[in-house]
Formats: C-alpha cells, sequence, structure tokens
C-alpha cells in the first residue's frame, strides 16, 4: 500500500491542487452519488504527474499512516458531498472491517521493479 503522504503527493501534485485535476470541482470526472463503482479505465480524468489515473472517487482507497495504521483516501461512489472527495481528506480504517467502497491501489518503489528502472534511465 501506498503512504498517505504518497497517495496525497499523487493525487495533489507539487502544486497541492485541492481535486486532482485542479482547485474547482468538476462533477463529470468522479462518481458521485452512484449505485456502484465505475468500471476503471472510464472516467475521463487525466493521468497525474507521476502517471497515475483516476485517484478520485470510485471507492476509498487503503493506505498507511505514519503511526503505523491504515487509513482510506480518494471519496467513493456513495459520498454525496464534493468535499470529501478533496484529496487531502482522508477517513480511519479499520482492519478486518471492509465495506462495498473500500478498495486498493498498490504500489512500488521505481528502483525495485526491473522495467522501470530501464525507463528510469533512458
Amino acid at each position: 500500500l501506498p503512504s498517505a503522504a504518497e497517495w496525497e503527493y499523487a493525487a495533489r501534485g507539487p502544486e497541492r491542487r485541492v481535486y486532482t485535476w485542479g482547485n474547482v470541482w468538476n462533477s463529470g470526472l468522479a462518481p458521485i452519488n452512484e449505485d456502484r463503482p465505475v468500471e476503471v479505465g472510464t472516467l475521463k480524468q487525466d493521468a497525474l504527474f507521476v502517471g497515475t489515473t483516476e485517484l478520485t472517487g470510485n471507492v476509498w482507497e487503503w493506505v498507511t499512516t505514519e503511526n503505523g495504521g491504515y487509513a482510506l483516501k480518494s471519496g467513493s461512489f456513495r459520498e454525496f458531498n464534493p468535499a470529501n472527495m478533496r484529496a487531502a481528506v482522508s477517513r480511519d480504517a479499520v482492519p478486518g472491517l471492509t465495506l462495498s467502497d473500500d478498495g486498493v491501489r498498490c504500489a512500488f518503489e521505481v528502483s525495485e521493479w526491473p522495467e522501470m528502472r530501464k525507463l528510469d534511465s533512458e
């Protein structure tokens, strides 16, 4: 899992955007008040500067915290309030308790992935 700080940096960028795409809410870029998650790849969010996509909405994503615990980031399809989709928002996560609007995003160090090491050196 990425750390909360890694996730937020990827989502907000060095500009510290409010949402992954900018500072103004755009309902067309994240599922909100839906019955279920949308299929991965259907959102019109551009790839972020670190190469990730769709960090806002769909499902809350598990991250690790500085104190060794867990949190959830991103908001979910069940949200009614766009403020809960802000990249800086997180909520507590309880290991062993999963909900239908929770998910994970795998992360890795570029130096640990041989194909990425090659791309990084080009």
